[in-house]
């Protein structure tokens, strides 16, 4: 049976194995999401908290992605979606694998997507220009999530009790439209839109492959003009110079601890007995 010590464990050896990376090769990362919050609020992870973020610029990305392979030490790996093939969709985020580690049976649905899903991860966010003008970000915001949609057509099942009644329509017809489509297409149409505004000198930019429900959240660029120390259980880690902006943009009063009912993990399943680290 896994802890959520065991994770935590596992979650900062993740970090610390791509912050070695970076440094090593100038490679410029930030801790985002809980992790940040973790580093800010707690110097480490959040107590409850069972997964871990960054985000990169996309030439920083294409920097770390072109050494991890050679760098990294045993037992760590990068997954790339298109690593999933052309008939397999289930995010755009890339991810550092924890290989020492399982956490779901070795079923059909693990199978699917190739193992790739079935380990400790570590997610990287990237950090896209977005337009000036608030309407031109919805209109990006609106073409994102269709796009994203249509991916559902390659998901291994829908869950349709995560969607209200209009919303199960909106699924239905997505996923059913995105066969029309190979994933591959979809895919450099989802990110020929994420960059559509790169080089245009906006003072903004969001993560163009955040979960739906945060794509819209948009920042300030001058937050991430430079990385900064910060300490996360006694290892200095990477974070955006106007960390307090982001977190408040993120979480509002981010120093103000949620209720108890929300402190729980939320990632894995602890209760499953095959969810092992080594």
């Amino acid at each position: 049976m896994c802890t959520l010590e065991d994770v935590q464990r596992a979650n900062l050896a993740l970090l610390c194995e791509v912050d070695r990376i970076c440094r090593k090769h100038g490679v410029t990362y930030f801790m985002d999401s809980g992790t940040l919050l973790g580093a800010v609020r707690h110097q480490g992870s959040i107590p409850w908290d069972d997964d871990v973020d960054i985000a990169m610029f996309p030439d920083e990305f294409q920097r770390f992605a072109a050494v991890a392979s050679q760098e990294f030490s045993q037992g760590f790996s990068l997954s790339i979606p298109s690593d999933y093939g052309d008939d397999v969709f289930y995010d755009y985020i890339p991810h550092v694998i924890y290989e020492d580690s399982q956490v779901r049976d070795e079923d059909a649905k693990a199978r699917f997507y190739q193992g790739y899903l079935n380990h400790i991860m570590l997610d990287i966010f990237i950090i896209e220009d977005a337009p000036e003008a608030k309407w031109q970000r919805k209109i990006q915001q609106l073409k994102l999530k269709f796009l994203y949609g249509l991916g559902w057509s390659r998901r291994y099942r829908l869950d349709y009790s995560d969607y209200t009644g209009p919303q199960k329509i909106g699924v239905w017809l997505l996923s059913h439209i995105g066969r029309l489509f190979s994933q591959r297409t979809v895919e450099n149409a989802y990110w020929r839109t994420a960059r559509a505004f790169q080089g245009t000198g906006s003072r903004f930019c969001f993560m163009s492959n955040y979960i739906l429900n945060e794509i819209d959240c948009v920042y300030h660029k001058e937050w991430f003009a430079q990385a900064v120390d910060i300490d996360y259980e006694g290892y200095p880690l990477m974070a955006p110079v106007g960390y307090h902006e982001v977190l408040t943009t993120l979480f509002g009063d981010y120093l103000q601890l949620p209720p108890p009912e929300d402190q729980r993990p939320m990632h894995y399943d602890f209760s499953n007995p095959n969810f092992r680290v080594g």
